[in-house]
């Protein structure tokens, strides 16, 4: 697979990924058996899982953004810094914006979109590694 192939498949994920979240937490998509927001969300998934479950697949495609990033190339830490940083705001005005649609933000939440996000990060990066290895072969 390509660096360029391999980036616009990254940028199409991540930019996938955050309408996602966006559609699941801000709209009725999100909603669980008749529209309770509480502990049970869509497809009675719990609330947390289904917050972690949809940060580590953002974390997991910038990962491989950040693995073909020309800025991350000239300045890892900064770009690296850059992108929890990015994440970090990402996830909290999604909280913030739930308030908006009826539904509560909570520190518990935010806690897990970054805990899921921070895995999907450096867990793909761990991936892409070994899938990179592999394809070297």
């Amino acid at each position: 697979m390509s660096r360029t192939l391999l980036r616009r498949l990254s940028i199409f994920a991540v930019l996938a990924s955050v309408v996602g979240i966006l559609l699941l937490t801000l709209t009725p998509l999100g909603a669980g058996p008749a529209g309770a927001w509480g502990d049970v969300c869509a497809l009675g998934v719990p609330c947390s899982l289904g917050h972690a479950a949809a940060f580590l697949v953002l974390g997991m495609a910038l990962a491989g953004w950040y693995a073909t990033s020309q800025a991350a190339r000239r300045s890892p830490a900064r770009i690296l810094v850059m992108l929890l940083l990015g994440l970090w705001i990402f996830a909290a005005l999604d909280e913030m914006a739930q308030s908006l649609v009826g539904r509560e933000a909570e520190l518990s939440d935010w806690i897990t979109d970054m805990v899921g996000g921070l895995l999907g990060l450096f867990g793909g990066s761990a991936l892409l590694r070994l899938v990179m290895q592999v394809l070297r072969r």
